[in-house]
């Protein structure tokens, strides 16, 4: 069997069948098929993005710009909401607010950060206010990224 991916998301497998040289006195000649497997028609899990901030305005420029992807987005509009969602489902990504009233991201991301289960899911801090000394704490609570909002399409 020989398999190679075509340009783009095909799959072509080449099977070769060789029967016995003679049956019945016969010669038999060798088959070959070849099938070819659509990957982009082969259904695939979703990833699941966390977002995170206390207004509601922000969660909807958030689902508009992120929409093209097409992923399953859960909203959370507060830190403690965000724990409530770890607690029973995995995610890809958190687009964790800094500043929200309650538990605030920073807070929020120590917490993610304690939890064995969610210690490893990137967080990416989304804020319209931070200084240097913000930023660097919020690197030091295990962001892998600040984005600045408010977030403008391109």
């Amino acid at each position: 069997m020989d398999a190679f991916q075509d340009p783009g998301d095909r799959v072509t497998a080449t099977l070769e069948f060789n029967p016995p040289a003679q049956i019945d006195g016969t010669q038999q000649p060798s088959r070959t098929r070849k099938t070819m497997i659509d990957k982009g028609r082969m259904p695939r899990e979703k990833a699941k993005i966390l977002l995170v901030d206390d207004r509601p305005e922000n969660l909807l420029v958030y689902e508009i710009v992120l929409a093209d992807l097409e992923e399953e987005l859960v909203m959370a509009h507060s830190g403690e909401e965000a724990l409530e969602q770890l607690e029973t489902q995995n995610f890809a990504v958190i687009l964790l607010d800094v500043n929200m009233p309650g538990l605030d991201g920073l807070e929020t991301a120590k917490r993610i950060r304690g939890d064995e289960r969610t210690a490893r899911t990137p967080i990416i801090f989304m804020t319209a206010f931070a200084d240097d000394f913000r930023i660097a704490e919020g690197y030091a609570t295990g962001a892998v990224d600040y984005m600045h909002t408010p977030v403008a399409p391109e």
